[in-house]
C-alpha cells in the first residue's frame, strides 16, 4: 500500500496520468462496459471504435482521437472468419486509413479465463512480450471470459478485479462487451449479471438498435457526454457507422409525419367515396382541408 501525505497527493498531475484515448468518451486506465441486447451491433461498434483509436481518426466524425494507440481485440464469442469478415466490411465501408503495423491486434478464440490466476498470468505474459503494448483492450463478450457465476457478487468481484489488474498493469483502457438483462430497465441496471459490474465501470455505454439506427446512452464518470445516435449503412460493399445528428433525426421525423398525414388523407378519401351520394363533394373537401391544416402545423 502506497501511503502519501496530502501535499504529494494534491500535487499529482492525475489528468496527465490518465489522458483521453477518445476525447470526451474514454480514457486510458479505465474500465468501460458496452452493453446491448444480442444483434444490436456491439461488435461493429467496438471494431469501429478500435479502428479509430488504432489510426488516430475521429470516431463517428464526432469524437477526436488525440493519438493513434495500439489495440487488442479479444473475441471469444465469434469465429475467426466472422470477426475477419466484419473487420473487412468496416474497412470497405469507411474512409479510415489502414492501421500501422502493430496497432490493430486480434486474439480470437483464445480461451482466456480472467478468474483463473494461471490463465490470467499467461495472458499478461503474452501481452508483455508484444512489441507495442495495447492501450485499449476489448473483451467480447463478458460471459466467455470467466468460468464462474457472474450473478454472484463474490465471483463477479473476482472478475472485475482481474479486468482492473489488466487496466492497471498496462496503463490501458479495458473495454468489456456485455449483454443486457432480458427485463426492461434503466441505466446501468440493464447490464446482465451482478450489480458489481455496474458499480465498477467508469464508463457505461448502452446500445439500443431499431432498424439501422442505434441510440447510444452513456454513463461517464470523466465527462458529461450526451447521448448520441448513429446508423449502420451499407457503403462501397461494406458497412459504415454514420452519425445521426439532431438535424438529420428531426428532418426524418418530419418527413415520416408528412407521409403519415398523406396516407391518412388518402384513406379518408377512400372512406368518403361511399358518403358522397349522401353528403356530397363539399363534405369530402372540408374533411381533407382539415387534415391538410394539421399537416401544415407539422
Amino acid at each position: 500500500m502506497d501511503i502519501i501525505n496530502s501535499d504529494r497527493f494534491l500535487s499529482k498531475d492525475v489528468a496527465a496520468e490518465q489522458p483521453w484515448l477518445i476525447d470526451d468518451l474514454i480514457k486510458t486506465k479505465s474500465l468501460v462496459i458496452v452493453a446491448a441486447f444480442p444483434k444490436s451491433g456491439k461488435s461493429f461498434f467496438t471494431l469501429a471504435l478500435s479502428q479509430a483509436v488504432a489510426t488516430g481518426t475521429s470516431f463517428l466524425g464526432k469524437f477526436a482521437v488525440p493519438n493513434p494507440e495500439p489495440v487488442l481485440i479479444c473475441n471469444q464469442e465469434d469465429s475467426e472468419g466472422m470477426t475477419q469478415d466484419r473487420y473487412k466490411m468496416l474497412a470497405l465501408g469507411s474512409s479510415i486509413p489502414t492501421p500501422a503495423p502493430g496497432y490493430m491486434n486480434f486474439a480470437v478464440g483464445s480461451d482466456l479465463r480472467v478468474d483463473d490466476p494461471r490463465s490470467l498470468g499467461d495472458f499478461k505474459n503474452s501481452i508483455a512480450k508484444m512489441a507495442r503494448i495495447p492501450r485499449l483492450f476489448v473483451f467480447d463478450v463478458l460471459t466467455t471470459f470467466h468460468s464462474g457465476n457472474d450473478t454472484d457478487q463474490k465471483q463477479a468481484t473476482t472478475i472485475v478485479r482481474a479486468f482492473n489488474s489488466i487496466r492497471d498493469d498496462f496503463n490501458a483502457c479495458v473495454m468489456v462487451v456485455a449483454h443486457c438483462r432480458k427485463e426492461a430497465g434503466k441505466g446501468n441496471v440493464r447490464i446482465r449479471g451482478s450489480g458489481v459490474f455496474a458499480g465498477a465501470m467508469e464508463v457505461g455505454i448502452l446500445l439500443e438498435k431499431t432498424g439501422s439506427r442505434v441510440d447510444v446512452e452513456l454513463e461517464n464518470k470523466f465527462a458529461d457526454t450526451p447521448k448520441f445516435s448513429y446508423e449502420l449503412l451499407k457503403e462501397n460493399g461494406g458497412i459504415k457507422l454514420s452519425e445521426l445528428t439532431d438535424e438529420i433525426i428531426w428532418e426524418r421525423e418530419i418527413s415520416e409525419l408528412k407521409r403519415e398525414q398523406e396516407a391518412s388523407e388518402e384513406r379518408l378519401k377512400d372512406v368518403l367515396k361511399d358518403t358522397r351520394p349522401t353528403f356530397g363533394d363539399a363534405f369530402t373537401e372540408i374533411a381533407c382541408s382539415i387534415i391538410n391544416g394539421f399537416g401544415r402545423l407539422l
